[in-house]
């Protein structure tokens, strides 16, 4: 048995909004699907966020989950890379796992760099854009695909992979998980124990795009140089 953990998230509207879109991002679902896949596999879906980030756990549990966990967090407000890979590396510290798995970046704000963050923090061989997953003899092969070129990588378990697509696949995405399903489970960091007191890190404040500005059109290489002398910079 191949222990999973899939790492869904629900896509928001707004980076500091509760206000989440329906459904999965392509990428997540992707994961879901390639976990779902293999025969030998328990499937975990795992997010950490509030209430409104269970949609996408309900959804996971609907594809064929078999457990769901939400992780809540005491501090709130944790929704970038740089903060919820800390958290999640000190949480894996009491999960156990042989293999994890993030869509290559989330379908709103994401910058893609979760997987590698995380797989960083947790010591683990890391893989970006899977499209295919075997696993065989304690070991996992993953396929990258790059236009009509297919690259197969070998690694050890436990690894991370970021999924970027998955096979074609005709299942019907229900909007629900069917009744008698498993309810999802609620962890609170503060009750659980961890080795590394410093597991929160120190992350950077959010730097949104300034939604006003201006912008000045220049035709010519010579031009932008001239312009650029003008204010100052040196070239």
């Amino acid at each position: 048995m191949v222990n999973i953990i899939v790492l869904p998230r629900a896509a928001r509207r707004d980076p500091d909004s509760d206000d989440v879109l329906p459904g999965l991002g392509p990428n997540d679902l992707a994961a879901l699907r390639l976990a779902l896949s293999l025969s030998t596999a328990r499937v975990t879906a795992l997010t950490m966020g509030t209430d409104a980030d269970e949609q996408a756990l309900h959804q996971a549990l609907a594809l064929g989950a078999h457990k769901a966990l939400r992780i809540e967090d005491a501090d709130e407000g944790l929704r970038t890379a740089d903060q919820i890979a800390p958290v999640l590396a000190a949480v894996f510290e009491t999960l156990p796992y042989d293999l994890l798995l993030t869509g290559q970046r989330s379908a709103d704000w994401g910058s893609g760099i979760l997987g590698a963050s995380l797989a960083q923090r947790l010591d683990i061989p890391y893989l970006s854009q899977v499209s295919q997953l075997v696993v065989a003899n304690g070991n996992l092969v993953a396929s990258q695909t790059h236009g009509d070129l297919e690259v197969r990588v070998t690694l050890p378990l436990p690894s991370l992979l970021s999924v970027a697509s998955a096979p074609p696949s005709n299942t019907v995405i229900p909007s629900a998980a069917p009744q008698g399903q498993h309810a999802i489970e609620i962890v609170d960091t503060d009750d659980l124990e961890f080795t590394d007191a410093s597991f929160r890190g120190n992350a950077l404040p959010r730097l949104l795009p300034v939604k006003e500005g201006t912008c000045e059109l220049v035709n010519t290489p010579d031009e932008l140089l001239e312009r650029l002398r003008e204010l100052k910079f040196e070239v």
